[in-house]
């Protein structure tokens, strides 16, 4: 993992470390099964304290992205293929509802946002920046949400999609899976745009049961870890 660009010196230390660690895990500079200690995290994060370090990594046990094996320390545990299919199960019905009610509900300026995302995520993925193109993926389908109107609705959705963010970063160096991923967002925003409101839910069916049928199937390929 690169160190970090900048000194912290405002701000809540144990939110900062727990950002930085977090985003280092979901995105997979820090891989499944890298032991962390506090003293390496520390100068990565110019010489923080050990103590916001200590309660960051308490706070990612309890959330299972990090495990303390006994006589050994703090590890990186593995991405979870059936967590991922349940995340995905639920999403489906509720993102679903949610293009259905953008559709219904957003204004103009929301749907040029939809837009300017779309264009985001091809331009990263033609630069060969696949980690932003992967997070410009899931700001397409956030924006969505957030244009349905329904603040719960909008919290699950974005919960879910950050519980799914591990195994959508590991697709960052299949290249295919992303030009297709970029394609059926095209047709969504295209149905959006035409006002279909069954063509859009199906579409987005579609692509949620495809990136389903992608982790049964390929179960991320070698590079992949369970």
């Amino acid at each position: 993992m690169k160190a970090a660009e900048q000194k912290y010196k405002k701000g809540d230390k144990q939110a900062i470390a727990y950002e930085y660690i977090r985003s280092a895990i979901m995105k997979n500079r820090l891989e499944p099964n890298t032991q962390l200690t506090e003293k390496d995290l520390s100068e990565e994060l110019e010489d923080m304290s050990r103590t916001p370090i200590h309660d960051a990594l308490t706070r990612l046990e309890h959330e299972g992205l990090v495990e303390r094996i006994p006589g050994k320390g703090l590890f990186v545990t593995r991405a979870s293929i059936t967590d991922l299919m349940e995340i995905t199960e639920i999403r489906l019905p509720l993102e679903c509802t949610a293009v259905r009610l953008f559709i219904e509900r957003a204004d103009e300026s929301m749907r040029e946002n939809l837009a300017v995302i779309l264009e985001t995520h091809k331009r990263n993925f033609k630069t060969g920046d696949n980690l932003a193109a992967v997070a410009s993926d899931n700001a397409f389908h956030f924006t969505i949400a957030k244009g349905s109107m329904n603040n719960r609705l909008y919290n699950t959705i974005y919960k879910l999609i950050e519980e799914n963010a591990r195994g959508a970063f590991m697709t960052h160096r299949d290249t295919e899976r992303i030009d297709h991923s970029i394609h059926e967002h095209e047709e969504v925003l295209a149905a959006i745009r035409a006002n279909d409101v069954e063509l859009a839910v199906s579409l987005v069916r579609d692509h949620l049961n495809n990136w389903l049928a992608y982790i049964k199937e390929m179960q991320f390929k070698n590079y992949f870890w369970f």
